[in-house]
């Protein structure tokens, strides 16, 4: 079976990405324990307080 070149360069491209170590797939709010949960490619998660995020800023929600 042959591979396009378009194929092999996509395959490269990914095994080169996961040399790079942990990267992240998503990130959520969690209301709940209000809170910033950052998912990675490796299954881990981080979270952290809302709190933590010093800074940012939250525009005014809109009636």
């Amino acid at each position: 079976m042959e591979i396009s070149d378009l194929e092999f360069d996509m395959a490269n491209m990914s095994g080169m990405k996961s040399q790079l170590g942990p990267y992240t797939t998503s990130a959520r709010y969690d209301a709940e324990h209000d809170a910033i949960v950052v998912v990675l490619n490796n299954a881990s998660f981080v979270g952290f307080p809302v709190e933590n995020c010093k800074g940012l800023k939250v525009p005014p929600l809109r009636n």
